[in-house]
């Protein structure tokens, strides 16, 4: 008898934390990401394919180029020839509202990627939108 009431108990627990868990959540976050890198440059193309499965990973961002509002990433990259394997990257976010307004400027950034640092590179632009988007949808 115990083990089918701790069974049943554990169930309605886990249940219970799973519904939390979803409601804190809260509705996913329209993401368009703007794939800008110059020709032949492969670091910069994975930049953005990082990027773009980063925040598939995250589940709280439906990636769309229609839904509003939306945060805009726009990734432009440029190959830097005197050094192999590494590119200048520049991210701008901006965002789409719902009555049409925009694009409003909210951040950007710009930086070197290498293949070292590539993944968390993306990682970074990733955490940055989160916050972002939670600062513009607040207002």
């Amino acid at each position: 008898m115990f083990r089918k009431t701790s069974k049943v108990v554990m169930l309605l627990l886990y249940v219970i934390f799973l519904q939390g868990a979803v409601m804190a959540a809260g509705p996913k976050i329209f993401v368009s990401v703007h794939d800008e890198t110059a020709s032949g440059d492969n670091r910069g193309k994975e930049l953005v394919q990082q990027i773009k499965e980063n925040l598939k990973k995250a589940g709280k961002f439906d990636l769309t180029t229609t839904g509003v509002p939306r945060i805009i990433i726009r990734v432009k990259t440029l190959r830097v020839p005197e050094l192999p394997y590494t590119s200048i990257f520049s991210v701008t976010w901006t965002a789409q509202n719902n009555i049409g307004e925009g694009p409003i400027f909210l951040d950007h950034d710009l930086g070197l990627i290498s293949g070292a640092h590539l993944g968390k590179d993306a990682e970074d632009i990733v955490a940055e939108t989160g916050k972002l988007a939670q600062e513009f949808l607040s207002k």
